[in-house]
């Protein structure tokens, strides 16, 4: 059990509220197994019926996915609800149709990933972004860090925690993944012998490749929103500025160099602007530059000690941890420019429907809904679990 007295008490009075009631949110939810009620007001999708031992099966996965998307109610009654079909076809083909709930065909597709989980987890994102306009997250991977090898190494699953696999294996301090955008590859921190690197990893072959040769320690890589482009930290002599980099290579450009700690950037959806943490006032805090540099700005977040900021696909908000020693998952509101904590937890970032996020947590990585505060635990069991990165 935690000692949340000494370091709530550095903390101000209503913060110190808001972090005392994430906690216990957090431990109710991890003593109970997640719970999927009836959720009112959601777009309500029936399943027709499969026959045979294979459809239940599919229905019951789709049915599953559909759930977990927090945005599409899988109902009983085809009255008023959207209607989703599944047929099985020869040579393991699944066809995908959704039908409005007044008769019309929305979309009808063929589905040949070899794996009918997999092609169920497509049917839902279509779906969802077919309903509700936004992409889903069933498709979509999750990398992390474990030590249960005895090592830092990088793993990656599903978003449910399913199918781990682990991806790096030489014994080295693995770190930091991020995803490009279509999750094809990842970039980690590497702490070889000498200073730390970034290796860019193609996850169809699992051949790592240096991102940029600089002398210094490299890390905490993030990927444009195009997949175009990095940005990293670079640290010299004990002093971390911020450089971008073409994402297959290139020559270097330094986007801010100063006296301060700067820190963990993360790129707008646009790509024209950065957030980052830096100490330069003290505290660490989240600035706002331009991604071809210039004058950075402080961002209003109204919270102590700002760090590991992670902007949203939609770009309305972003993630980041707050609070020092006693570490809060937060999201600042860019459009009302206020912040608002959401669990105790370490490290966010967002799924592609810019409403889920994952956290780590008690060496636990979660999946969290920023719209009801639903938790639920992915990643148990492996150790020290840590750094978790989300494709888009």
């Amino acid at each position: 059990m935690l000692n949340s007295a000494s370091p709530t008490a550095r903390q101000p009075g209503s913060q110190r509220a808001l972090l005392l009631a994430a906690f216990s949110a957090l431990f109710t939810m991890g003593a109970t197994p997640p719970c999927h009620g009836q959720a009112s007001g959601l777009p309500a999708v029936a399943i027709k019926k499969v026959d045979g031992n294979l459809g239940a099966a599919a229905t019951q996965m789709l049915d599953r996915h559909l759930r977990q998307s927090d945005a599409i109610q899988p109902v009983t009654s085809p009255n008023g609800a959207h209607i989703a079909e599944i047929r099985l076809e020869l040579g393991n083909k699944l066809r995908g149709k959704l039908v409005s709930p007044s008769g019309k065909k929305l979309f009808e597709r063929e589905y040949n990933r070899s794996d009918m989980d997999h092609d169920l987890q497509q049917f839902c994102d279509d779906i969802v972004l077919a309903i509700t306009q936004r992409p889903g997250i069933a498709t979509s991977q999750i990398a992390f860090v474990s030590n249960k090898s005895g090592s830092n190494e990088i793993y990656v699953c599903n978003y449910e925690g399913r199918n781990v696999r682990q991806i790096t294996r030489d014994g080295r301090n693995n770190l930091s993944p991020a995803f490009c955008p279509r999750g094809l590859r990842l970039m980690h921190t590497s702490h070889a012998p000498g200073f730390a690197d970034i290796l860019r990893v193609d996850l169809t072959r699992a051949q790592p490749t240096p991102l940029v040769k600089q002398q210094g320690a490299k890390s905490e890589a993030a990927f444009s929103a195009d997949g175009k482009r990095a940005a990293y930290t670079l640290t010299v002599n004990g002093n971390a500025d911020l450089y971008t980099i073409k994402a297959d290579g290139g020559t270097p450009k330094l986007l801010i160099a100063s006296p301060a700690h700067e820190a963990t950037p993360s790129w707008s959806p646009n790509g024209k602007q950065i957030v980052y943490s830096s100490n330069g006032g003290g505290a660490p805090q989240l600035y706002l530059i331009s991604s071809n540099g210039g004058k950075p700005q402080l961002l209003p977040t109204g919270q102590a000690d700002c760090r590991k900021p992670c902007w949203s696909p939609d770009g309305r908000s972003i993630a980041y941890v707050s609070g020092g020693t006693l570490p809060a998952v937060t999201i600042y509101d860019l459009p009302s420019r206020k912040s608002r904590v959401l669990s105790a937890g370490d490290s966010p970032s967002w799924g592609a429907n810019s409403r889920h996020l994952v956290f780590a947590y008690q060496d636990n990585i979660y999946r969290t809904d920023t719209a009801t505060g639903k938790s639920v635990p992915i990643i148990s069991g492996m150790g020290s679990s840590s750094d978790p990165g989300w494709t888009r």
